[in-house]
């Protein structure tokens, strides 16, 4: 058997194509089976959708905390720590607070600011049309993540010693 004096160039999948697109066309099955049974097909659709509701939400929370801030001024934060968008369906915001009496002052007190402002927000996104407030309990609250809560301070602190 004759001996190769020259190595074969080994090809990787980052240097079989310069365009990404056609690496990733690269790097495809081949075989895709095109029958799919109706619950391969409904297991796809229920995952597209927790994933879009799940966006969704987080979208929604977003803006609501920055309502809770523009409309509360100070006590937004705070409120937007005690408070969670428990679900979005149909126009309707059901957001869950930690107690009564935050529940009343959001719910009752400050429900139409803040439903105008989150429109204002999402609009071209979400159409809102109303908004409940409830009470439920700690632990169905989870613990605000800190990239919700961002700290546009541009100017800086400085102390002043006036003696």
């Amino acid at each position: 058997m004759a001996r190769r004096l020259v190595s074969k160039r080994r090809q990787t999948a980052n240097a079989t194509a310069q365009d990404p697109l056609l690496r990733l066309r690269q790097m495809r099955p081949v075989a895709v089976r095109l029958p799919v049974s109706f619950a391969e097909a409904l297991t796809a659709y229920t995952a597209e959708q927790r994933r879009d509701n799940r966006s969704r939400r987080h979208r929604v929370n977003r803006a609501w905390i920055e309502a809770l801030d523009s409309v509360l001024g100070a006590y937004g934060r705070d409120y937007g720590g005690r408070s969670q968008v428990q679900t979005v369906a149909n126009g309707l915001v059901k957001v869950g607070v930690d107690s009564p009496a935050l529940a009343h002052e959001l719910g009752v007190v400050n429900r139409r600011a803040l439903l105008e402002r989150l429109q204002e927000l999402l609009k071209g996104l979400e159409t809102i049309v109303d908004l409940t407030v409830r009470v439920v309990s700690s632990g169905m609250l989870t613990p605000m993540r800190p990239e919700r809560f961002v700290v546009s301070n541009n100017t800086p602190e400085t102390e002043s010693d006036e003696d």
